[in-house]
């Protein structure tokens, strides 16, 4: 090939090389908006667009949470929805929007948004309320029309609608029930689109003085329950025979009487009282191996269904033990001595998760939710009206004359009370119910703070659940100003008979407390003349609340002495422990058993 044509070539290769070196170099990005500042009314849900311009990928931001931007990427040419969040303030607002890419410098647009010249406010927001009929007023303060949506029947708002500013006349109608009520009026603004809440709280109707009255014992004086400040230090367990007035028993006969000055003892300060509803209120439906117990008092009504688990032989009528709860005895024992079990719901009558329970449950319902009764008195005044239902429900087959109850740990607490305050049970077996059972507080104390053991006191009881009334907490440091003590709330169930089942195996049940507990409150059987009728079985073993063979002859002899009534000659003075415990009378008693006539 010629040379010349060669050279030719190569020079013209490097010239067309060289320009599309320089094309390339002189490629640029750009990026562009329509728009450098975008202007809002203060309203929400409006928005604005800007036409974006570009050769190459890009992103945008702000800074400001009442703007919204979408998308906030793209690449060439493309739009983004401007949106901005109502203005409720009266001066304007300015914000930026910033569009990025690469190689170029940030792209600044302004926002603003006009100020709110129309208002909507409430010269208050929560208004509370007594359970009384109340009239109040409250004010809207606006520059607009507005009107205010109230859908409850107990608040009549005048007027509900208006413009500008205007005094609202509102009247909140009595509040008959125990729970209290809330409700939320909203206050809708027209030109504003505004909204405002105004929340009203009702507090629920308080106890009346009825639904705190107990029963009373027929031709008992009625003593003056002293105050708490008037209690005395006392470091024994107080004379279960010694009046109020300072006057010591001589007869049999005055028992029923110093009973009831301490079952007022007991409700006052440690239980709550018991409500002494009406026997007519209460009536039975019985279907299905099921009573439903119905309980109609203070204008309202409540009702519970209680399951009935029949012996497979024996003749009916039958004797019945009543499960707190659940009937954790050994149930075998009960169906081969002809006794059906009865469990009844109480968690339904009384809720006991914790301390944040107070109030809640159908007993609370019926009467009101500050209504003094802790939850062991609420479910031993259930057990009362289960009673009354039997009684007039022949078609459930149960023997009311021959009515059990029992219950373990919290549930054996709720028996012993039940048993206490109700004279028809004529058998109450407590079972491992521990502190606020069958233990005493005074001893409990002696074991946690002198002796160092792991035992439940009053002190911690009181913040663990809601068993007691709520000012019980003031005996916290105060243990021996109790006027009474368990012993006496045992002695309450006398001269019936009780049969108290016990693990020397858990101390934090009190095993020294139940055990001295149990020995004091014996005395007030012997002094009755009914020894027989009062039983302490106390035996350890890890599984709480499983009955152990080795306490079934006590079960199964006040079974059939007491309940069943099949056997009057069987031994039943029985109190037995597997512990090492000594009663230390001098410590703990400093009162003598009246010789009663």
């Amino acid at each position: 090939m010629n040379p010349n044509i060669i050279i030719y070539i190569f020079i013209t290769s490097i010239i067309l090389l060289s320009g599309n070196c320089k094309d390339k170099d002189e490629f640029k990005t750009f990026l562009y908006s329509d728009k450098q500042e975008v202007i809002f009314k203060p309203y929400d849900k409006i928005i604005d667009t800007l036409n974006i311009t570009s050769n190459t990928s890009w992103f945008t931001s702000t800074d400001e949470n009442w703007i919204t931007l979408t998308p906030q990427k793209g690449n060439g040419n493309g739009k983004i929805i401007v949106a901005v969040d109502k203005n409720q303030d009266t001066v304007e607002r300015n914000g930026n929007i910033k569009l990025f890419a690469k190689e170029i410098i940030p792209i600044e647009i302004k926002v603003k948004q006009q100020k709110n010249t129309f208002f909507l406010n409430s010269s208050r927001k929560i208004l509370n309320y007594t359970p009384e009929l109340i009239n109040d007023t409250f004010k809207v303060l606006s520059n607009t029309r507005w009107k205010i949506i109230n859908n409850n029947n107990w608040i009549i708002i005048t007027p509900d609608t208006g413009t500008n500013n205007k005094i609202i006349n509102l009247s909140i109608s009595s509040n008959p029930i125990s729970t209290p009520r809330k409700a939320t009026l909203k206050v809708i603004g027209d030109l504003t689109r505004d909204t405002v809440l105004l929340i009203v709280n009702q507090q629920g109707k308080p106890c009346q003085l009825a639904d705190e009255k107990p029963c009373y014992i027929q031709n008992c004086y009625i003593p003056t329950i002293p105050s708490f400040n008037q209690l005395e230090n006392n470091n024994y367990l107080p004379d279960p025979f010694k009046f109020l007035n300072g006057i010591k028993m001589t007869s049999k006969d005055e028992w029923k009487c110093r009973r009831q000055e301490l079952m007022l003892l007991a409700q006052e300060f440690e239980l709550g009282y018991k409500p002494c509803t009406p026997y007519e209120a209460t009536t039975g439906k019985f279907k299905n191996d099921k009573i439903t117990v119905t309980v109609t008092d203070n204008g309202k009504t409540i009702s519970f269904d209680c399951a009935i688990s029949y012996p497979p032989s024996g003749k009916p009528p039958f004797p019945a033990m009543i499960g707190i709860g659940y009937c954790l005895l050994n149930m075998q024992t009960l169906f081969n001595n002809g006794v059906a079990i009865i469990n009844i719901p109480v968690d339904e009558i009384a809720e006991q998760k914790n301390t944040s329970s107070r109030g809640k449950g159908k007993f609370y319902n019926l009467y009101c939710n500050n209504h003094s009764a802790g939850a062991l008195m609420a479910w031993a005044w259930a057990v009362s009206r289960l009673i009354d239902a039997l009684e007039k429900t022949p078609e459930a087959n149960i023997d009311t004359k021959r009515i059990g109850v029992t219950g373990c740990s919290r549930y054996g607490k709720g028996a012993l009370v039940a048993g206490a305050f109700d004279e028809r049970i004529i058998l109450t077996i407590p079972q491992e119910s521990g502190s606020g059972g069958a233990a005493n507080w005074r001893v409990s104390d002696y074991q946690k703070n002198v002796l160092h053991q792991n035992v439940q006191t009053l002190s911690q009881i009181v913040t663990e659940n809601c068993w007691f009334r709520s000012n019980f907490s003031q005996f916290s440091d105060y243990t021996n100003k109790l006027p009474f003590d368990h012993h006496s709330i045992a002695g309450l169930i006398a001269p019936r008979a009780l049969l108290i089942i016990e693990n020397t195996a858990m101390e934090w049940l009190g095993n020294l407390s139940t055990y001295v507990n149990a020995k004091v409150a014996q005395m007030i059987w012997k002094a009755l003349g009914e020894t027989d009728k009062f039983g302490f079985s106390q035996y350890g073993h890890n599984d709480h609340c499983v009955y152990k063979d080795a306490q079934l002859p006590e079960l199964e002899a006040f079974i059939k002495k007491f309940l069943v009534q099949s056997d009057k000659n069987i031994n039943t003075t029985i109190f037995k422990t597997d512990g090492n415990f000594i009663f230390d009378s001098t410590k703990w008693v400093n009162w003598s058993i009246p010789i009663l006539n």
